[in-house]
């Protein structure tokens, strides 16, 4: 099941955890991640920059911090892009991803402009913008150095222009000292000071 499959990934991050005060997760959708976290951390920060789904979270556990917004690089506003449907991608509307428009209704905010003390996990599955919430994120992982677990997107669900490449993200944690230790299908998990893939 899902809830399996995210405890197994959470399982392969803990050996390297180093803070359970708090926990990041970034596209928290209906909150799927948001027991397992839960189960671990004193508080979890849920991003989600769809309103119907940010109220859903925000009644889940007192536990929880919920932040209507998309994690980017930079704080202001952006759209909705939905990607082209192909046969191989059929769309949902957990396929859309965030971009810049300073006319656009979705907030969108960079971690380092938040006060989260001694973040132990970011989890992000962002359709794409896991490259951008990494650069927007950069204060807080050098500083606490959280284990990351990241989905990689396949660059070909989203219009040319819009393209991200999942190498943007391991090209800035590798240049933060950090290793990726386990992957599951697209799901990586990073960590800093580590000796690697085991």
């Amino acid at each position: 099941s899902s809830s399996q499959m995210k405890t197994i990934l959470l399982n392969l991050a803990l050996p390297y955890i180093t803070s359970y005060k708090s926990a990041v997760d970034g596209g928290a959708y209906k909150g799927e991640w948001i027991r397992v976290l839960c189960e671990k951390f004193e508080k979890v920060y849920a991003f989600e920059p769809q309103v119907v789904y940010a109220s859903i979270l925000a009644k889940k556990s007192p536990m929880i911090v919920v932040i209507n917004a998309a994690l980017m690089n930079r704080t202001g506003t952006g759209k909705f892009v939905v990607p082209p449907r192909t046969k191989k991608v059929p769309y949902t509307d957990r396929s859309a991803t965030v971009v810049y428009d300073n006319a656009g209704n979705v907030s969108v905010i960079r971690l380092d402009d938040l006060s989260i003390e001694a973040c132990g996990l970011i989890k992000l599955n962002i359709e794409g913008c896991e490259p951008l919430a990494l650069e927007g994120a950069r204060n807080l992982l050098a500083r606490d150095g959280p284990v990351i677990i990241m989905e990689e997107s396949n660059p070909k669900k989203l219009p040319d222009q819009y393209k991200r490449s999942p190498k943007r993200a391991r090209n800035l944690l590798s240049a933060l000292g950090y290793q990726q230790v386990a992957r599951d299908g697209h799901d990586t998990v990073w960590a800093r000071g580590s000796n690697g893939l085991r």
